[in-house]
């Protein structure tokens, strides 16, 4: 059997709401501690550069131009070790099902060797209790580009007969 291994680093941070410098320090810093460890992939949580949830500050057309700025340091700043990074991104989903046009979308990009390699906008948003996504956010129309890697939080298991339809394949392995 011929394997790889991949070391994968968890960068469970608290980011912030707001606090978008203080955000892209903890990245940068995770990023070049990631780097030392010889890490293949190092992955935040959403919005890691924003913070969650940003709410009435996604209205602010100067955080969102913000976050932009700060994506693009980050991803100068990277080198051979993967990350996938929360953050806003503009929506230009003409095919959007949404009743309300939304120009946003909450993202995961992909940054490595100094460039953004990808971008995923979240499918699920969630719309209940504390969780107001829908009110701010477009949601993504693309689950899966042919690759057997999607993005799953855990509290969207629930989608996961949805996923599957899309062709994402899960392996499950019970807890110690």
């Amino acid at each position: 059997m011929n394997t790889k291994t991949i070391r994968l680093t968890g960068a469970q941070l608290s980011f912030s709401v707001g606090a978008i410098q203080e955000n892209k320090a903890k990245i940068l810093n995770t990023l070049e501690e990631s780097e030392k460890i010889q890490s293949d992939i190092v992955i935040f949580p959403e919005l890691s550069i924003t913070g969650y949830p940003p709410e009435d500050l996604l209205l602010r057309e100067s955080f969102v131009g913000k976050n932009f700025a700060v994506l693009e340091e980050i991803a100068e700043f990277s080198g051979a070790t993967s990350a996938i990074i929360g953050f806003v991104d503009r929506s230009l989903d003409e095919n959007s099902t949404d009743n309300f046009k939304r120009k946003i979308s909450n993202a995961a990009a992909i940054v490595q060797n100094g460039d953004v390699k990808g971008i995923y906008h979240k499918c699920f948003l969630p719309n209940y209790s504390v969780f107001d996504e829908a009110r701010y956010f477009s949601k993504g129309s693309k689950l899966n580009n042919g690759g057997n890697i999607n993005f799953l939080h855990a509290r969207h298991s629930l989608h996961l007969p949805a996923l599957q339809r899309y062709g994402c394949r899960f392996r499950y392995a019970p807890a110690p």
